[in-house]
C-alpha cells in the first residue's frame, strides 16, 4: 500500500486523509478464470479509483497510472477508465457518490475488464455473455486494488460473496 494509506475494518476499508495520489491492493491475486468484487464508496472523493493491477503496480500514485494496472476513476463530476496514465472515455461518464457499489468484473482469458456502478454495467457491457468490456493490456496475476482519492474519501472492498451486494455475473 501507499504510505499514507490507513486501513481499518480488518483491512477491507482505505482512507487517505494526506491527501495524495495512493494506492492499495489485495494480497490475493488470480492468475487465471473470472473474478468479480465490489467497492462500496462510503465517503464521495474526487479522484478516486478502483480496479486490478500486478505486482509492479505503483502504489504511491493512482490506479492505471502506469502500465501495471486499469481502473474505474471518478473526478467527483464524471467516469472514465484509467490505464498507462491516461483517462479515456467509455460509456456514458456517471458520477459516482457515497453509497454508490462499484463492480469489477475481470475475464482473464479475454483480457477484459468490466465495471458497474450499482449494478448496470458501463458502456452497455455484460460480462455474463462476454460482449462489451475494456480490453486491457496489464498482464497479471491480477491483484484488486484502489485509490480513495484525494478529499478524504473511504472505500471498502468487497470480496467474497456474504460481502457483495449484487449477485456476480455468471459464467
Amino acid at each position: 500500500k501507499g504510505a499514507d494509506v490507513v486501513l481499518a475494518n480488518s483491512d477491507k476499508e482505505a482512507s487517505n486523509p494526506s491527501e495524495t495520489y495512493q494506492s492499495v491492493r489485495s494480497i490475493t491475486s488470480q492468475s487465471s478464470g473470472k473474478w468479480y468484487a465490489e467497492c462500496l464508496v462510503n465517503v464521495t472523493s474526487a479522484d478516486s479509483n478502483f480496479g486490478v493491477v500486478n505486482v509492479s503496480a505503483n502504489l504511491s500514485s493512482y490506479v492505471g497510472s502506469d502500465a501495471n494496472g486499469v481502473s474505474y476513476y471518478t473526478d467527483g463530476f464524471g467516469a472514465s477508465i484509467t490505464e498507462g496514465g491516461s483517462g479515456i472515455s467509455y460509456g456514458s461518464d456517471t458520477a459516482v457518490t457515497a453509497g454508490d457499489v462499484l463492480g469489477i468484473a475481470l475475464d482473464i482469458a479475454a483480457g477484459k475488464v468490466y465495471f458497474s456502478i450499482n449494478n448496470t454495467w458501463m458502456n452497455s457491457a455484460d460480462p455474463a455473455a462476454g460482449t462489451g468490456g475494456y480490453a486491457h493490456s496489464v498482464s497479471g496475476p491480477f491483484y484488486l486494488a484502489g485509490t480513495p482519492g484525494v478529499s478524504a474519501a473511504v472505500l471498502t472492498l468487497r470480496t467474497g460473496s456474504s460481502d457483495f451486494t449484487y449477485t456476480p455475473p455468471s459464467g
